[in-house]
């Protein structure tokens, strides 16, 4: 065996070192030999090669203390160090399905690991991350990995190896060629990105889903030939690997250890259905929303960040559905965007985000509820997704009318839960007017659904009516209960005083309006689907 070989080979070269070395050395080519042998464990123990994975995880241990020695050396840069430890252990999520028969093992071991990476993220354990900005990244990538492990292992292992792969180089190779190299940088969300680092993980994503199914082993296998031709799979390749690209982009704080995963995952399982309709879907739905999103950030409606994030968003949501699915965002930020340029006619306490263009986060936080329940109509085709995708957006199409109209022609709001008179404009106030508006913003979602899909007829008409307007009451409850609230110059603000950092008198200075308005919809949306499911 393997593990033989390795002992013979060592041992004539332990017997020359110290007695801690030589034992622990010698103790661990034991454990190698035995975990190798199955036989020595009683059925519920096997399922793993053991001397391997023990292997893959001194690897881990020994990159770790290595890159974290030369960076205090300062013989290798920081985040070169970082994306050596990256490389290593990322790498071997990768490998690791390889070795395991029983994957209820490797769930648990990964499951144990994203406790372990949490409590070391969370008080500085890991050398590379101390004295600089807390990074959730090197936590967030083994649940992404546990959830691609619980959803598709062991029937589609593409799905699990290649999103693993993909974070594994194109992203280290993007990192490494933009600090190296990039002179060029751009700004989507907080973290700084190169152009040249992004152009970098968008190739290496190419070669990994487009050139390398070409020449794999059985391990690697993936079946897209049942769907396309060679060159149409390398066409369907590149689009998928700009999209990652922009995704890696856009996220930040090491959030894309987690989104690019499970987005690549995705679009692999898009990709491969039988019918082939992602060859059309994904290059159309990139195109229209590229066109969308210079548009929108032409005319003001959308920030640089808002613009991508959208385009982003809207090629995901054609891909899994088409016009169907896109229609209601589209819609949504069309009238949404007309109603915030009104005319104000006088002056409004409203958050410190209003009459300026929309930016990522609220790009996210309106329409990332949808985007998810796209994505899973995507992969399941259940019509009760669809309804979800409708209702989302009837939440987010009411509050918009009843903030819109009711700070314009609303009068004094009344605060929803203390029955006591708040400026205009402030989170948590509700006005007849405003009420009004967004009752008929939460039936023109479901009746604009009617033209476009057979799902919106009968009761669901009701039910996604009644959402969307229980949505914006919701949404005032949680912003009058938690949002932050601030005293600016003796009136109730959402907005902290110019220039200082004050505690607000009441709420959650981290729960912005943004925030509530996602927290509502997440909650309505989710009821939806239970009820649908029902």
């Amino acid at each position: 065996m393997l593990s033989q070989t390795i002992l013979e080979f060592a041992a004539p070269r332990l017997y020359g070192l110290a007695k801690w070395r030589e034992g622990v050395l010698a103790g661990f080519a034991a454990c190698t030999i035995c975990f190798n042998q199955p036989s020595h464990f009683p059925p519920n123990l096997r399922g793993m090669k053991f001397g391997a994975v023990a292997l893959l995880l001194l690897a881990i241990v020994v990159t770790l203390v290595v890159a974290d020695w030369m960076a205090k050396k300062r013989w290798l840069p920081l985040p070169i160090a970082r994306k050596m430890l990256h490389i290593v252990g990322v790498g071997s999520c990768a490998l690791a399905l390889a070795l395991f028969t029983n994957l209820l093992w490797l769930r648990l071991l990964i499951g144990g690991f994203v406790l372990l990476l949490l409590a070391a993220v969370r008080y500085n354990w890991i050398g590379l991350n101390k004295g600089t900005r807390k990074s959730w990244g090197i936590a967030l990538f083994p649940v992404a990995y546990l959830l691609l492990l619980l959803a598709f292992a062991p029937g589609q292992p593409w799905l699990v190896v290649y999103p693993m792969l993909i974070l594994t180089f194109s992203d280290a190779g993007a990192a490494i060629v933009g600090e190296t190299f990039a002179r060029r940088f751009f700004h989507v969300t907080a973290d700084r990105k190169s152009w040249l680092g992004s152009a970098s993980f968008a190739v290496i994503s190419f070669l990994i889903l487009g050139v390398l199914p070409l020449f794999t082993i059985s391990y690697l296998h993936l079946p897209f030939a049942a769907a396309y031709s060679i060159e149409s799979w390398l066409c369907l390749a590149a689009c998928m690997a700009v999209v990652l690209a922009v995704a890696e982009a856009s996220c930040s704080s090491g959030w894309d250890n987690f989104v690019v995963p499970l987005l690549a995952a995705w679009l692999l399982h898009m990709a491969l259905q039988p019918n082939g309709q992602a060859l059309v879907r994904l290059p159309v739905g990139m195109l229209l929303a590229l066109a969308v999103a210079l548009l929108a950030h032409q005319r003001q409606w959308l920030n640089l960040g808002g613009a991508v994030v959208a385009a982003l968003l809207g090629a995901v949501v054609w891909t899994a559905g088409g016009f169907v699915l896109a229609a209601p965002l589209v819609s949504f930020f069309v009238m949404g965007s007309l109603l915030s340029k009104l005319p104000a006619g006088r002056h409004l306490a409203a958050d410190a985000k209003h009459h300026k263009p929309r930016d990522w986060q609220q790009v996210l936080c309106n329409g990332g509820v949808a985007g998810l329940c796209a994505m899973a109509y995507g992969l399941t085709g259940a019509p009760q997704y669809l309804i979800g995708v409708f209702a989302s957006m009837a939440v987010c199409l009411a509050d918009t009318c009843a903030s819109e109209i009711g700070m314009r022609y609303g009068g004094k709001p009344m605060d929803l839960l203390r029955l006591k008179q708040l400026p205009t404009g402030v989170s948590g106030g509700v006005s007849w007017a405003g009420s009004l508006a967004g009752l008929c913003g939460a039936m023109v979602m479901p009746g604009l659904g009617t033209l476009w899909t057979p799902a919106m007829r009968g009761e669901t008409l009701v039910w996604v009516a009644a959402a969307g307007f229980a949505g914006m009451l919701l949404d005032s409850v949680l912003g009058s209960a938690f949002q932050a609230r601030y005293n600016l110059q003796g009136q109730a603000s959402d907005v902290p005083p110019p220039g200082e950092e004050t505690a607000p008198q009441k709420g959650w200075a981290w729960l912005t309006n943004d925030l509530v308005n996602l927290l509502s919809n997440i909650m309505i949306t989710a009821a939806v689907l239970y009820i649908g499911w029902r």
